[in-house]
C-alpha cells in the first residue's frame, strides 16, 4: 500500500507485509485502515501514523475475501469464492472497528448469504444490500447458477432474505446513485439499474462494462436556471480505453471519453 500527498502526488511511505491486497477502507480516517488481502485471507489493519500493519484478522480458511463496505462502526468484508463450481463462498465477514468512539477491530461473525458476493451498498432505509453474483463458468453453463441479493440489518447482523435476480447471471459491481435510493450494477448483457426495495431491475445499456461509477452534475440553462442530471459513467471491455457518459435521466449516452490506455478506475473529486 503505497500513501501520498492527493496535491503533489509525493511519496509519503509505504506499507509492506501483504500478499494480495484487492480493497481497503478507512476504520478512522486519520488513524487506521482494514486492507483485504485476498491472498493470506485476512484483514489486515494498517496504522496511517507509523505505516505498518498493527494485526489481522481472519475471514475464513481458505476463503477470497475481496470487497470491504464500512458503516459507522461496523466493515463488511465479502468473501467471494472463485469462478467454479466447488469454489463458491456464501459468507460476509463483520467486524466491529468501533464502540462509543473507542477504537477496535473485533470480529463479530460470518453471515450466510447468497453465492459469491463481490459488492455491496447501505441504502436509504439504512439496510445493506448485498450483490452475490452466483456461480459463473462460461466454460461449463450447466454448473451456473442466477445472481442474487441478500438484505441485511447493519445494526444486528441479521440477514433477512437472500433473493435471485431471474435470468441474470454473473452480476459484479453493485454501486448506489447520490441518495443510495437507486442503484446500478454490471452482468451478463450489459449494465443495469435496480431498485433495491422491490429488487425490480431494467437493462440500460448492452455495453460489456466491468467498472461503473455516478456523479451528479449540473448544466446552467440560463443566468437564473440551472439543472442537474445524475451521470453514469462506465467502461468498455471490449474497447479498454473507452468512458462512455450516460445521462441516468434522459436515458441516453450523452459522451465518450478516449483515454491514453486501458481504464483501470474513475474517480470524481
Amino acid at each position: 500500500i503505497i500513501r501520498v500527498n492527493a496535491k503533489t502526488f509525493q511519496d509519503e511511505g509505504t506499507v509492506l507485509g501483504f500478499v494480495n491486497p484487492v480493497d481497503f477502507d478507512f476504520a478512522d480516517p486519520n488513524d487506521r485502515i482494514f486492507v483485504v488481502d485476498k491472498g493470506s485471507s485476512q484483514v489486515k489493519v494498517v496504522d496511517l501514523g507509523r505505516l505498518e500493519i498493527t494485526s489481522d484478522i481472519e475471514t475464513g480458511f481458505d476463503t477470497k475475501p475481496l470487497f470491504i463496505l464500512s458503516s459507522l462502526e461496523k466493515s463488511f468484508i465479502l468473501n467471494g469464492g472463485g469462478e467454479f463450481l466447488e469454489d463458491k463462498d456464501s459468507t460476509v465477514v463483520v467486524i466491529k472497528y468501533r464502540n462509543n468512539l473507542v477504537p477496535l477491530a473485533n470480529f463479530e461473525g460470518s453471515l450466510p448469504i447468497g453465492d459469491n458476493p463481490n459488492s455491496a451498498v447501505i441504502i436509504s432505509s439504512g439496510r445493506l444490500k448485498v450483490l452475490c453474483k452466483g456461480v459463473y463458468d462460461p466454460t461449463n453453463l450447466s454448473s451456473n447458477t442466477e445472481s442474487a441479493i441478500s438484505d441485511i440489518n447493519q445494526y444486528t447482523n441479521q440477514v433477512y432474505s437472500t433473493d435471485n435476480l431471474p435470468g441474470l447471471y454473473n452480476a459484479q459491481n453493485l454501486i448506489g446513485n447520490y441518495d443510495n435510493s437507486s442503484c446500478y450494477f454490471t452482468a451478463s448483457g450489459g449494465v443495469y439499474r435496480l431498485n433495491p426495495n422491490t429488487l425490480n431491475y431494467t437493462l440500460l445499456s448492452s455495453v460489456n462494462a466491468s467498472l461503473i461509477r455516478t456523479n451528479v452534475e449540473s448544466f446552467p440553462v440560463n443566468d437564473s436556471t440551472t439543472v442537474y442530471y445524475e451521470m453514469l459513467y462506465m467502461n468498455d471491455s471490449d474497447s479498454p480505453n473507452s468512458i462512455y457518459k450516460y445521462n441516468t435521466n434522459l436515458s441516453s449516452f450523452v459522451d465518450t471519453i478516449i483515454a491514453d490506455g486501458e481504464v483501470r478506475d474513475i474517480n470524481f473529486y
